[in-house]
């Protein structure tokens, strides 16, 4: 359902992806989508709800990240401190994902 109807393409009640769909967006759609539509169960589609789960992420995160800001600002005068040299295992770590993107790690910090 979209806004309490049944969709229809032929009546242009539809959701077309360019609508609601960025680089931006596609991750809270995708995460929208799931909570929303459960396997055999029908559900209504809003572009409100969409936003309202938007909203509800954004501040889930902006939360979870005041207290390692908080800690930055007390602990280090606001910058984020040098993380020092890697240990063996962090090496290690770091190159078995080169391995998985090819090697010169352009997919995964280019």
């Amino acid at each position: 359902m979209l806004d309490g109807q049944k969709l229809s393409t032929s009546r242009g009640h539809a959701v077309w992806g360019k609508e609601v769909l960025s680089p931006n967006t596609v991750d809270i759609l995708r995460l929208h989508l799931g909570l929303t539509r459960p396997e055999g169960e029908r559900t209504n589609f809003t572009r409100d709800a969409l936003r309202r789960t938007e909203n509800e992420i954004f501040k889930l995160w902006l939360n979870w990240l005041d207290e390692p800001d908080q800690e930055i600002k007390q602990d280090f005068g606001g910058r984020v401190p040098d993380a020092g040299d890697w240990a063996p295992a962090d090496r290690a770590f770091f190159a078995r994902i080169e391995i998985q993107i090819g090697g010169d790690g352009t997919r995964l910090f280019g």
